[in-house]
C-alpha cells in the first residue's frame, strides 16, 4: 500500500506533531485500542460518553492537530442507543496507515494488523493508552481485547510485552458464540501488575484506575 502525498499544509503540520515524542508515542496505544485511522489519513478517537473525560483528555492532547471540536452522536448497536463522543485529527497519520492496516481480499474491507515491528513502536505509554482503550481488570488479572487480531498477532504482542517490559502474559482462548471459531484475548498475569503500574501509573487517569483494579 502506498503512502497517500500530503499537501503543503498538511506537511507543516505534520513536521510540527514529528517534535511530539509523548504524542507519537500515545498514538500507538491508541492504534492498538480503538483508533481508528482512515484512508486519507485521519485518526479517529472515539469514546462513550461514559468516558467523558477520558475522551476529552485525548483532545485537550491532540488539539494542535484535531479537524473540529468534540462531536456527541449516537449509535445503535444491539437494539440499545448509545451516546458517543468523537473527533478527528488532520491527516498526518498516513504512514502508520500503511503499516498497521491491509486490504482484506476476502471480505472487501481495511482490516487493522499488527505491524512485525511492532516491538520497536510500544512505549510504556503507548501500552498506558492502550489498556485504557481496550484494557479491563478481570480479576486477579488484566486482559485487553485482542479480539480483531489473528492468534499470530496476539502471540506477536504477548512475546513483545515479555522481552521489552518483563511483563508475565498468557493468550486466552475463547470461542465466539454460535461459530466454530474462536478469538485470542492477551492477559497480562497477576505476578505483573505491580511491574505493570511502575510502567505505566503516570500516564493513567484516576478515572481509569478501575482498569487496573484499584
Amino acid at each position: 500500500m502506498k503512502i497517500p502525498k500530503n499537501n503543503k499544509n498538511t506537511n507543516k503540520i505534520l513536521e510540527k506533531f514529528k517534535e511530539e515524542k509523548l504524542l507519537q508515542e500515545i498514538v500507538i496505544g491508541k492504534i492498538l485500542g480503538d483508533g481508528y485511522i482512515n484512508k486519507s489519513g485521519y485518526l479517529n478517537f472515539c469514546h462513550s460518553i461514559k468516558q467523558k473525560e477520558y475522551i476529552e483528555h485525548c483532545y485537550d492532547l491532540f488539539k494542535d492537530y484535531t479537524r473540529s471540536g468534540i462531536k456527541l452522536f449516537k449509535n445503535k448497536r444491539k437494539d440499545k442507543i448509545h451516546d458517543i463522543l468523537s473527533f478527528d485529527t488532520k491527516a498526518i497519520f498516513k504512514d502508520l496507515m500503511v503499516i498497521f492496516y491491509k486490504y482484506d481480499e476476502i471480505n472487501k474491507k481495511r482490516i487493522k494488523i499488527i505491524p512485525l515491528n511492532i516491538k520497536d513502536l510500544i512505549t510504556p505509554a503507548s501500552l498506558a493508552y492502550w489498556i485504557m482503550d481496550d484494557g479491563y481488570f478481570n480479576k486477579p488479572h488484566i486482559q485487553i481485547c485482542t479480539h480483531s487480531f489473528t492468534y499470530d498477532e496476539v502471540n506477536l504482542l504477548k512475546d513483545v510485552l515479555e522481552s521489552k517490559f518483563l511483563l508475565k502474559c498468557k493468550i486466552q482462548k475463547e470461542k465466539i458464540r454460535d461459530t466454530g471459531l474462536f478469538w485470542y484475548i492477551l492477559e497480562i498475569r497477576k505476578e505483573s501488575l505491580n511491574l505493570l503500574w511502575e510502567l505505566v501509573g503516570e500516564y493513567i487517569l484516576p478515572t481509569m484506575k478501575y482498569k487496573f483494579g484499584k
